[in-house]
C-alpha cells in the first residue's frame, strides 16, 4: 500500500480546515461540536459511498441515506486556524494539530499538554493502487484499553486482539474465540492507563474491515493500532469526553438513541425451532402457552420461528403460510393475545428459487443483481436464493405490503428480522442504491438495517396507535433506532455464559441498549439444571429476556427442564417483575439520553481503577451492581465492590452492608444473582402483590452526597410519551449532617398511577430521613426495612 505523505496546500473552513495532499487525495477536518470532530479523506474529489445510513444527528436519517455533505443537527463551535509547526485547528474543547511528511493528525483537549490520541508518526494513511483498500494507523500506548465493536467475543477489553468487521451467520460460535459474528459496528472507546477522560472513534464505513488493537507488531513503527477496510471511505469521527459515559452518550447522539420498546417487550419471551417446525405446530405452540400458565411461567411473548413459512421439504418461503402445520393461524394468534401473550414472527430477506413469488421478484427487479443483471444467487436455507434489495423503493414497498398481509393482518404483533446479515459474496453484485447503483459489498450492513426499518414502518402504518417493536439479528450503527438485538445463535457452554455477558456489555457501549442472549444457549447439548438456572439469573437482568434453542437432540430447552431449574426460573421471574418499574424507567433514559441500561461497572465507577480489571459484574442503571454466577456448581460469589466516592454497599436482597473498595464473598442462590446498591440509590420496584403501585427502595446518600432518578410511567403501548403523555416522578436526594432528604416532584401530562407511595429505607439507617412530595398527588409512607 502507498502512504499519503505530503500536504500540498491548506485552507481554512468555517468548521475546520481542508488539505490538498499528494496522489490526488484531499482531507477535510471538521469540528462539529464541543468534543466532536470528523476526518474525511477522498481521492480525486469523490468518495466511494456518497451517503451514510448510520449518522442521525438532529434525528435526520432518510431511508435513501444521508448525504455525507449534510451537517444537519451538528453545532460547530467557532474555529481558529493557525499555521506554524504544521497547522493547528482549535474549536470547542478540541485542538487538532495537522502535520505533513508523512500526513498525520494529533488530537488534544484545549489546555492539555498531552495528546489524547495521535496518528502514527511513521505513517498513518495508506491506500492501495490495485484495490479499494484503505488503512489508518494510530499510536498505541502500553496499558491502553479498548471497548466497543458490538458483539465481539473474548474479554471485555479488546486490547491485543484483531477483529474482522463482517456480518456472518455464525451459529454455535465459540464465545471466547470466534470472529466475525453478526454485527458490523466500527466504533470503539479508548481508555488510557492513569489518564483522565476517554475518547471514541467511529469509522462510518459499512464495507468489510479489520480492526487491530495490538495483535499486529512491526519493529519499524513502534506500538500502533489500525483500521483497514477492503473498500469504501476513510470517514471517521472522534468523540472526546471527560468520562466513558460522555463518549457513549455522544455516540448515541451521533447515530441515534434507542427506540423505546412497548412495555410487554420487557417480559419473558420464548421460541423453539422444533415447535415452529412441528407437523402440528399450531397445537404444539398452543399447548406450550397453556403449560406455561399451569407452571407459573409469566410468558409475555412467543417468538414463532420460521417454520410457519417452511414447506414440506423445510424450505423457508418467506411470507408463505404452511397451512398444514398452521391451519388456523388467526385463531392461534388471537388465542395467544387473549391469554395476554404477544406474538413475533420470524422473517428472512432471501427468496428461494422455489418460492411462489420468485418470478414476480425477478420480473420486478427486487433482488440484488450480479454483473450480468441477473439475481445475485447465494446458498441459503433450502437451496439457491437471492437477497431482496432494500435500497430499491419497489422492494421496500413489496416487503411492507407482505409484512402487513402475512403478519400483521393475521395477528402477529411484531417482526423478528432474522438471517439479515446479507451474505452476498459475488464481487460484482450491485444494489439499486435508490437510483444510484452501489456495489453490494458496500451495502451489506445497510441492507439489514433497511429491512428492519421497513418492517417497523409497516407496523407503524398498520397500527398507528401502537408503539412498533422489532427484533434484528444483524446490527450496525443506527439499528438501535428501530430494533432490539441479541448475541445470535450461541452455544450451550459455561464459557458462553461468561463470554456473552462480556459481549453484551460491549454491545451496550456500542449503542445497542436493548440487547440480550438466548437463555440456556441456542445450539449444542442440552443445558443441565445448574447451567440453565444461571442463564435465567443473567437473562432476568438484561433488557431482552428471551429463550430460544435448537439442541443437538432436537428437543427444545424448556423453563421446566427440571424441578431445580424451574425453581431458579421462578426466582428470576419474580426479580424481573420486581425490577419492572426501574427497568422501564431505564428504557426511557436510553431513549431520551442514549444511556445504556446494563453496562460495565467502570461506566459508573470510573474513578476506581480496579473496575477496569476483567470481571463478571455489571451495573443495571447507576443504582444496582449485579454479580451473576457464570461458573458451575458455585453457591457463593466473589466480587469486588468499587470505591466510587462512598464507603459501603448494601445487599439488595438482605440489606446487609459491605465496605467499598474490597472483595467480598456472598451467597449466590441459583436464579437470584447477588445485587448491591450504593448510597444514594433510588430504585422503584413493583410490589409483591399487584395491582398496588410501586414502592421505592431508597438508600440515603452518605454525608454531603446527592443523587437523583426519574420514575417514568406511560401507557406502555403508544408513542404518546413523545408528546408529553407521561408521568415523570422525579426523586432528588441529599444528605446534610445527620439528616437525609428525599424530594419528590412531578412533571408530564399524565398523573401517577398510584395513590400511595412507600419509601423503603434500610432498617439499620440511623439518620433522620425527611421526604417531601407534592401535596395531594399521592400519600407517602416511609418504612424501615429492605427488599426481599
Amino acid at each position: 500500500m502507498r502512504r499519503i505523505d505530503k500536504i500540498l496546500s491548506a485552507r481554512r473552513e468555517v468548521d475546520g480546515a481542508s488539505f490538498s495532499l499528494d496522489n490526488g487525495w484531499r482531507a477535510r477536518v471538521f469540528i462539529l461540536g464541543e468534543g466532536l470532530a470528523r476526518v474525511r479523506l477522498a481521492r480525486n474529489g469523490a468518495g466511494r459511498l456518497d451517503r451514510s445510513w448510520s449518522i442521525a444527528a438532529g434525528g435526520f436519517a432518510p431511508m435513501e441515506g444521508r448525504s455525507r455533505d449534510d451537517l444537519t443537527g451538528f453545532s460547530p463551535p467557532p474555529c481558529r486556524f493557525r499555521r506554524g509547526d504544521g497547522f493547528l485547528i482549535e474549536g470547542g474543547q478540541l485542538a487538532v494539530h495537522v502535520r505533513g511528511a508523512p500526513f498525520r493528525i494529533l488530537w488534544r483537549r484545549r489546555g492539555a499538554a498531552r495528546e489524547f490520541a495521535a496518528d502514527r508518526d511513521s505513517g498513518a494513511y495508506y491506500f492501495s493502487e490495485k484495490t479499494s483498500a484503505l488503512r489508518h494507523c494510530m499510536r498505541r500506548e502500553d496499558g491502553e484499553k479498548f471497548y466497543g465493536l458490538g458483539d465481539k467475543t473474548g474479554p471485555l477489553n479488546r486490547a491485543g486482539r484483531r477483529f474482522r468487521l463482517l456480518q456472518m451467520d455464525a451459529m454455535g460460535y465459540d464465545a471466547e474465540l470466534s470472529d466475525p459474528l453478526y454485527s458490523h459496528i466500527p466504533f470503539f472507546i479508548v481508555k488510557r492507563a492513569g489518564a483522565a477522560g476517554a475518547c471514541g472513534f467511529f469509522y462510518d464505513n459499512p464495507a468489510a474491515a479489520a480492526m487491530d488493537f495490538g495483535a499486529e507488531i512491526d519493529n519499524y513503527h513502534g506500538l500502533y493500532r489500525h483500521y483497514e477496510c477492503e473498500d469504501g471511505d476513510l470517514d471517521y469521527y472522534v468523540l472526546s469526553g471527560g468520562t466513558i459515559a460522555e463518549v457513549v452518550r455522544a455516540f448515541a447522539g451521533l447515530t441515534g438513541r434507542p427506540a423505546l420498546p412497548p412495555k410487554w417487550a420487557l417480559g419473558f419471551s420464548f421460541s423453539a425451532m422444533s415447535h415452529a417446525d412441528a407437523p402440528r405446530a399450531e397445537k404444539v405452540i398452543g399447548a406450550f402457552a397453556k403449560e406455561s400458565v399451569r407452571r407459573g411461567v409469566p410468558l409475555a411473548a412467543i417468538h414463532v420461528g420460521s417454520g410457519w413459512q417452511a414447506d414440506r421439504r423445510m424450505r423457508r418461503h418467506v411470507f408463505v403460510w404452511n397451512r398444514t402445520r398452521y391451519p388456523h393461524p388467526r385463531r392461534m394468534l388471537a388465542e395467544l393475545r387473549g391469554a395476554g401473550i404477544r406474538s413475533v414472527a420470524n422473517i428472512k430477506p432471501f427468496v428461494l428459487r422455489t418460492h411462489p413469488k420468485w418470478r414476480e421478484c425477478v420480473r420486478r427487479g427486487l433482488f440484488v443483481r450480479d454483473g450480468d443483471g441477473r439475481p445475485a444467487e447465494e446458498e441459503f436455507w433450502g437451496g439457491r436464493a437471492a437477497a431482496l434489495d432494500f435500497s430499491n423503493p419497489a422492494t421496500i414497498e413489496w416487503w411492507r405490503r407482505h409484512v402487513t398481509e402475512a403478519l400483521l393482518k393475521t395477528g402477529f404483533d411484531a417482526a423478528w428480522n432474522d438471517n439479515n446479515e446479507f451474505e452476498i459474496w459475488g464481487e460484482d453484485a450491485v444494489c439499486a442504491g435508490f437510483g444510484r447503483p452501489l456495489p453490494a459489498r458496500l451495502m451489506r450492513p445497510v441492507l439489514g438495517m433497511l429491512m428492519t426499518r421497513a418492517s417497523v414502518e409497516a407496523a407503524r402504518k398498520f397500527r398507528p396507535q401502537s408503539r412498533p417493536f422489532a427484533v434484528s439479528r444483524a446490527s450496525a450503527p443506527g439499528i438501535q433506532r428501530w430494533a432490539q438485538t441479541w448475541s445470535g445463535d450461541n452455544r450451550t457452554e459455561w464459557k458462553t455464559l461468561r463470554g456473552n455477558l462480556k459481549a453484551g456489555l460491549n454491545m451496550s457501549l456500542s449503542g445497542l441498549a436493548h440487547f440480550g442472549h438466548d437463555v440456556g444457549g441456542f445450539a449444542g447439548p442440552r443445558p443441565d439444571a445448574d447451567m440453565l438456572s444461571r442463564w435465567f439469573e443473567l437473562g432476568a437482568l438484561l433488557p431482552r429476556f428471551a429463550m430460544n434453542s435448537w439442541n443437538d437432540d432436537g428437543v427444545p430447552t424448556l423453563p421446566w427442564e427440571s424441578p431445580s431449574a424451574l425453581g431458579a426460573a421462578r426466582r428470576a421471574f419474580r426479580l424481573r417483575r420486581r425490577l419492572g418499574p426501574y427497568l422501564y424507567s431505564l428504557c426511557h433514559l436510553a431513549a431520551r439520553r442514549g444511556e445504556p441500561i446494563a453496562r460495565p461497572v467502570f461506566y459508573d465507577c470510573e474513578g476506581d481503577a480496579a473496575t477496569f480489571e476483567e470481571c463478571d459484574e455489571m451495573m443495571i442503571g447507576k443504582f444496582i451492581l449485579a454479580a451473576p454466577v457464570v461458573s458451575p456448581r458455585a453457591r457463593t460469589r466473589r466480587l469486588y465492590l468499587p470505591r466510587a466516592g462512598f464507603a459501603k454497599w448494601h445487599c439488595f436482597h438482605s440489606g446487609q452492608t459491605h465496605r467499598a473498595g474490597r472483595f467480598v464473598e456472598v451467597a449466590a442462590t441459583p436464579g437470584r444473582a447477588p445485587l448491591f446498591c450504593p448510597p444514594g440509590a433510588i430504585v422503584p420496584l413493583a410490589r409483591e402483590r399487584p395491582p398496588a403501585g410501586p414502592e421505592v427502595l431508597f438508600v440515603p446518600p452518605e454525608r454531603g452526597g446527592e443523587s437523583d432518578f426519574i420514575l417514568y410511567e406511560d401507557d406502555g403501548e403508544s408513542e404518546d410519551w413523545k408528546r408529553g403523555d407521561c408521568a415523570e416522578i422525579r426523586f432528588q436526594s441529599r444528605a446534610v449532617g445527620r439528616k437525609a432528604g428525599l424530594s419528590i416532584s412531578l412533571a408530564g401530562n399524565r398523573p401517577p398511577s398510584f395513590s400511595i407511595l412507600d419509601i423503603i429505607i434500610p432498617a439499620d439507617e440511623r439518620r433522620e430521613v425527611q421526604v417531601s412530595a407534592p401535596p395531594g398527588a399521592f400519600r407517602v409512607r416511609v418504612r424501615r426495612r429492605f427488599s426481599r
